[in-house]
Formats: structure tokens, C-alpha cells, sequence
């Protein structure tokens, strides 16, 4: 029974949150602005394209996310769904901090480094 009880969270997990780590690549000017890799460019696409999509978060490196949406109004608490967020991307994120990049209502909260490729543009060369 137990057994069940935790497939069964474990399967409803899967189904309100994503979460995703770029395979192992070039990293991101520790000192300068953060281009995510194209994994995690897709990830955001698809967030923003869920119907309810809640917070995203994404490693400061650019490689790592986790996000969470609702899967239909009112039933998604707010602050678990942060904490929930921010944990799943630490996991993911091997050693690296991870921050809030997008939280609704408000939209883009990011307040790290500027991130490139998403809703910044590149700066001219």
C-alpha cells in the first residue's frame, strides 16, 4: 500500500512540474552574463507554453531548471510550488545556485546576472 501511495505521488509530481539538466557542455563567463544552453532555452518555451505555468527557475550556470504549473486554476499553493521549484533545480543544478527566473503573475523576477537568449537581448559586439 505504501508502495502504491508513493508511485502514485511520484506519478502526479511528473505531471505538474518539469524538470530538466543540459548534458555536459561549455560553461557560461562565471563573471559575465548567463547564456542558457538550448536544452534549457526549450524548457522555458514549453513552461511559458503551459496553460498555467507558475515559476520557473533556473540555475545560475544556464544548464539546469525546474519548473511548476497548474493543472487547472485554483488548485496550486503558491509557496509550495516555489519551495518545490527551487529544491527540484538545486538537485539538478550539481553545486550551482539556482534562482527564480519567472514567477507569475509577475513574470520575469530574475535578479542575477543578465540572461541571455530568453528575454535579454545580446549585448552588440
Amino acid at each position: 500500500m505504501i508502495l502504491r501511495a508513493a508511485l502514485l505521488l511520484a506519478l502526479l509530481a511528473a505531471c505538474t512540474s518539469g524538470t530538466e539538466r543540459e548534458p555536459a557542455a561549455a560553461r557560461s563567463d562565471p563573471g559575465g552574463p548567463i547564456k542558457p544552453t538550448p536544452y534549457v532555452e526549450e524548457a522555458y518555451k514549453r513552461f511559458l507554453n503551459k496553460r498555467d505555468p507558475m515559476i520557473f527557475v533556473m540555475s545560475e550556470d544556464g544548464k539546469a531548471v525546474f519548473y511548476k504549473f497548474c493543472r487547472s486554476s485554483g488548485d496550486c499553493d503558491e509557496v509550495r510550488a516555489r519551495a518545490d521549484a527551487l529544491s527540484g533545480c538545486e538537485d539538478k543544478a550539481r553545486g550551482v545556485p539556482c534562482r527564480i527566473y519567472y514567477q507569475a503573475p509577475k513574470g520575469v523576477v530574475w535578479d542575477g546576472p543578465p540572461v541571455l537568449g530568453l528575454d535579454t537581448p545580446a549585448p552588440p559586439e
